[in-house]
């Protein structure tokens, strides 16, 4: 092996293992913003039902429901006491 061959394999290896580096420090921060970006929004979405009233229909409430913050919507009929 010559000497530009071994100067040669020394840049190529020297820029493989740049690559790697910022390659693995990418994936880190990813996996750091993606766990710090959780626990964050844990802190302020909770996890109960919620519902609000969208409409009326007759003397009754139209109420929206979904379940756990999802976007997933139930309608419901809310009449109070019978009325």
């Amino acid at each position: 092996m010559t000497n530009e061959d071994k100067t040669a394999l020394r840049e190529f290896l020297t820029g493989v293992s740049n690559v790697v580096f910022i390659l693995l420090i990418f994936t880190t921060l990813l996996f750091l913003l993606n766990f710090f970006g959780n626990w964050a929004t844990s802190l302020f979405i909770t996890n109960e039902p919620s519902t609000e009233v969208v409409g009326k229909y007759k003397e009754c409430d139209i109420v929206r429901w979904s379940p756990n913050n999802s976007a997933q919507y139930q309608y419901l009929l809310y009449c109070g006491e019978n009325k």
